[in-house]
């Protein structure tokens, strides 16, 4: 038996090749509301916006480990959807503190949505249907594909009126390059978080094939569940890929290890080594690692991970002599 009628699979079918039409368009174009029912808004928060919580997880993760210190007590979720990059942040130890939540979504089925979704996660949290200026921490989640340059400047603009931010996107190469462009901008205030291990220009920008994407780890229960596995069927989706970009930038100071390398996208392994797309203050290089150097890492260098791959990196031209993991590395007395 079905976990929904037809009717819903075809309107979940709907809203994603909508989706897909943003992403893939080649001049940036302001979309209209998606959502024509309060029914719209449920189908999505129940699928589409687990997926970019998924996602969400991954990136607060590597927020976890490198700036702990980010810790709001107010918030703007801009673009908020159905409420899911707000409440992956407050079940993460960053949003301990949040006392206050602004939301703002072109539609306002999907603003009372994600409040309502919001309080029964933290009952008693305040919860505003509107920007406000000056929050400590403003998160945006897929939007630039559904932005014209109006409303690119528009999402700056209040970007721009905070302590900090991230924005994450599909990790799309044209949606990841509009991403680095609009980290490039906010340098003038800015410096980055994550997942730069650096305050330069983007390397990934340098050429025109390159983009900053990653893949977060889908929860492992999903794979055994039978409505994702009808999701996946009926609406097209590959439940194992999750790819992503993002960026967290600050107005605090942040400093940087030299020997830092954040590897990007997926590696590809052959016998016996792998190479692998690293960004460090020098630009994005492809970096050759030999099995031998550390076997037990390296069975796992194209699998899905929720930890950030933030290496130590010792180099003989381009082959990996010595790594560790910079978190690692931190704790060192």
């Amino acid at each position: 038996m079905s976990a929904l009628p037809q009717v819903d699979w075809a309107r979940l079918r709907e809203l994603r090749a909508r989706f897909l039409d943003a992403e893939s368009r080649a001049t940036p174009a302001a979309t209209a509301d998606y959502f024509a029912f309060a029914h719209d808004v449920e189908l999505y928060d129940m699928t589409f916006a687990q997926r970019i919580g998924w996602k969400w997880i991954a990136a607060l993760r590597e927020l976890e480990q490198r700036a702990p210190q980010l810790a709001p007590r107010t918030l703007l979720d801009w673009a908020c959807g159905s409420g899911a990059a707000a409440r992956a942040l407050l079940a993460s130890p960053l949003g301990a503190r949040v006392e206050r939540v602004n939301l703002w979504d072109r539609s306002q089925r999907a603003r009372e949505y994600a409040r309502r979704s919001l309080l029964e996660l933290r009952p008693g949290l305040e919860v505003e249907l509107c920007v406000r200026d000056g929050a400590d921490l403003v998160l945006a989640s897929h939007v630039l594909d559904e932005l014209d340059e109006e409303g690119e400047r528009a999402l700056e603009a209040v970007l721009r009126s905070a302590r900090a931010c991230v924005v994450l996107e599909s990790g799309a190469h044209a949606s990841s390059r509009r991403l680095g462009a609009l980290r490039a901008r906010m340098l003038d205030e800015f410096t980055p978080l994550a997942p730069c291990p650096h305050r330069e220009a983007c390397g990934a920008l340098a050429l025109p094939t390159n983009w900053c994407h990653f893949f977060a780890k889908p929860p492992a229960e999903v794979f055994r569940d039978a409505f994702w596995a009808e999701f996946a069927r009926e609406v097209g989706v590959d439940l194992r890929s999750l790819a992503y970009s993002f960026v967290a930038l600050t107005r605090s100071n942040v400093e940087f290890d030299a020997a830092q390398h954040r590897i990007l996208g997926r590696a590809r392994l052959m016998k016996g080594r792998a190479l692998l797309d690293a960004c460090s203050r020098e630009g994005v290089a492809t970096l050759s690692l030999l099995e031998r150097l550390d076997r037990k890492l390296f069975k796992t260098l194209d699998e899905p991970s929720n930890e950030p791959k933030l290496w130590r990196l010792e180099l003989e031209g381009a082959r990996i002599t010595a790594l560790r993991n910079a978190a690692d590395a931190s704790r060192d007395p």
